[in-house]
Order: structure tokens, then sequence, then C-alpha cells
């Protein structure tokens, strides 16, 4: 019997699962990993509108030691009893203060609308 693919499945699952165990190591943890850096620490969250059992919400990242600039996370997440879902962000400081600028817009916009 050929156990070739068998064995080449294997290594190539065995290989990503070493490549992400060793980013949670240098990373710090499984946040950590996903944004490509340790994060120094969380300023807070703010939580979204939830739908029955599941909590939704976005978390905010100061992150250190990324090579490309990007040093602020954002993450969006959605958790219920059985699942756990998360998509992070990073963002350089300039888009940061974009992403800032352009929720105090919508904001606004939505203050003066009701104000009318």
């Amino acid at each position: 019997m050929n156990n070739t693919p068998q064995i080449a499945l294997f290594s190539v699952f065995a290989a990503v699962v070493l490549f992400f165990l060793s980013r949670i190591l240098r990373y710090g943890g499984f946040r950590g990993a996903l944004m490509g850096a340790r994060i120094r620490r969380t300023p807070g969250e703010v939580k979204g509108s939830s739908m029955a059992l599941m909590k939704l919400g976005i978390k905010v990242h100061v992150l250190e030691g990324r090579r490309d600039g990007k040093d602020v996370g954002v993450e969006f997440f959605a958790k219920s009893p059985l699942s756990w879902q998360t998509m992070p962000v990073t963002l350089s400081d300039h888009e940061a203060e974009r992403l800032a600028a352009l929720l105090k817009e919508a904001v606004d916009e939505v203050r003066t609308s009701k104000g009318s």
C-alpha cells in the first residue's frame, strides 16, 4: 500500500500546527499570534448589539514590536456558548487616526440628524 499522500498531508498539517504554536510562544498568546505582535495592553472594548446568546464587540489593543509600524490592533469578535470567532486587523497610527475620524464623523451625523 502506498502511504505517500497520507504522509504528505500529515506533514503539511504538522508544519502548520508547529508554525502557529511557535507564533503563540513568540507573541505571548493566541491573540498576539493572530496580530503578529505582542499585545502591550488592551485599552478596552466596545460591546455591539447582541443576538440571542451571541455577544458581539470590538477590542482595541496596543501592539509592540511589529516591523511594519502597524502598532494598533482592532479585534472584532463574536462569542456564543458553542463558538468563538475573531477577526484581527492591524493599523498604523495614521490608519487608526483615520478610523477614529470616520467614526467621529458618523456619530456627528447621527447626532445632527436626531437633533433636527
